[in-house]
This record gives C-alpha cells, sequence and structure tokens, in this order.
C-alpha cells in the first residue's frame, strides 16, 4: 500500500494486470446496484472484462448479445425479480456449456445448498467477502475451467 498525496488515507497500490486475465470475461448478474458495481469494479482492477447485469433476464440478453466468450456466471443466489441464480445458472450452460458459475448469497440458510452447487462443478462464496477471497474464488473458478 502506499498513501495518497496528503498522506492520510491508504490506497491500494495497482496491480500490473495480466496477459492471460484480460482474455476472461465474467458476467455478474446481481440485483443489488451497488453490490454490482463494486463487484465490477474490483475485477476490472484485476484486468478481467466485465459485462453487468441487474437480473437474470438481462444476464441472458447480454449473453445472447455478446459475440466472444463468457468464462464465468457470478451470480447472486438470490434475485429479483424474475429468476434465481440456480435457474439463470441452468439456462446459461444450455446456452454456453463451458461457462463456469460462481453463486454468491447474503442469506445464511444457503449454505446448505454448497454441496449440490459444487457437485455441479460450481463454486460458491458467502457474503459478506472482502476483495481477496473473491479474486481468489474466481482464480479458482477460473482454473478448473482450464
Amino acid at each position: 500500500m502506499y498513501f495518497g498525496k496528503d498522506g492520510s488515507s491508504p490506497i491500494p497500490r495497482p496491480r500490473r494486470r495480466l496477459a492471460s486475465d484480460k482474455s476472461r470475461t465474467i458476467l455478474i448478474a446481481e440485483d443489488e446496484p451497488a453490490v454490482l458495481d463494486l463487484l465490477a469494479m474490483i475485477l476490472e482492477m484485476e484486468g478481467y472484462s466485465v459485462l453487468k447485469a441487474r437480473h437474470g433476464e438481462e444476464a441472458l440478453l447480454f449473453s445472447r448479445e455478446f459475440p466472444g466468450d463468457i468464462h464465468l456466471l457470478m451470480t447472486d443466489y438470490r434475485m429479483k425479480p424474475d429468476m434465481n441464480g440456480l435457474e439463470l445458472s441452468r439456462r446459461m450452460r444450455r446456452e454456453r456449456p463451458g461457462i463456469r458459475i460462481l453463486f454468491v448469497s447474503g442469506f445464511v440458510g444457503d449454505d446448505a445448498l454448497l454441496p449440490e452447487l459444487e457437485a455441479s462443478g460450481s463454486r460458491f462464496m458467502h457474503k459478506p467477502f472482502l476483495p481477496k477471497a473473491l479474486l481468489e474464488n474466481v482464480r479458482l473458478a477460473l482454473e478448473a475451467a482450464d
């Protein structure tokens, strides 16, 4: 870390972007705008290309219109208004069979789904989490696809 010009607040040192990260596209489906923007900012700072969807139908639309590969779908498990993350992931896998899935949830009861989600090759992360944990889970999900 280094400090701002006034020396008062620590500012994270910008990381060098890795060439392999730039070739990875992540589609985030999150119905909380502030969380969506924060997740996108963290991932973009690491060099990932990010598509931001506010709900499941928008995520499917972006997927259909995006001409390149989407390597990872990061979705809130409980989303409103039209479909939850599990339904979104099922539909997305039909359209993009090789896509990796990372579920996030702030609801404690969703932990019970962990064995089922992991058996399907998906990852699960409980909110709240630190940026370091987010990046580690994204890395692990992407490596599982390689």
